[in-house]
């Protein structure tokens, strides 16, 4: 779904998707001393493999797990919402990691302190990888998937309406 400019009655949830990512790369930030990973810029903490295997790495105020593993394909999903952030993040992931694109796209961890790259890709994240990147360039996917008749109900039935939370409401 396209919720851009859209809200319900509790959220708006493409406001909040870009506070969540904003989050991640403050959370990495705040970690940086820790984790040489986090000191190169990178940030991208999601489900991923990373050295000891696969896990859901997380910060607050979640549940927190991180060992400087991050999750490159979460970085190409935020284009939409920070463009230059996030393709500034994927040329840093590049420099220090030029084996981190695989034949299949982006290796699904990363961690510099352990000297981990992950020569595996995961088909959802890279999915998710495609679809973000088409609808930042043209808006394509969204494009299509919003003018269906039954995603267009599903947005009604669940109370969608137009206009960010951060508008003033009549």
């Amino acid at each position: 779904f396209d919720l851009r400019d859209r809200h319900d009655a509790y959220l708006d949830y493409w406001t909040n998707a870009k506070t969540a990512i904003l989050a991640n790369i403050q959370f990495c930030r705040d970690h940086a001393q820790q984790f040489r990973t986090y000191q190169s810029g990178l940030w991208g903490l999601s489900a991923a493999l990373g050295p000891d295997g696969y896990k859901a790495y997380g910060a607050t105020p979640g549940v927190v797990t991180h060992d400087g593993t991050v999750a490159p394909y979460v970085v190409a999903a935020a284009i939409p919402w920070i463009p230059d952030v996030a393709l500034g993040t994927l040329r840093r992931m590049e420099q220090q990691a030029p084996t981190l694109w695989t034949r299949y796209g982006l290796g699904d961890g990363l961690n510099l302190d352990r000297r981990f790259i992950s020569p595996h890709t995961i088909a959802l994240d890279q999915g998710l990888v495609l679809l973000m990147i088409e609808n930042h360039r043209t808006g394509l996917v969204w494009d299509l998937f919003m003018r269906h008749p039954i995603a267009q109900r599903a947005l009604e039935r669940a109370g969608f309406a137009s206009g960010s939370l951060a508008q003033p409401r009549r």
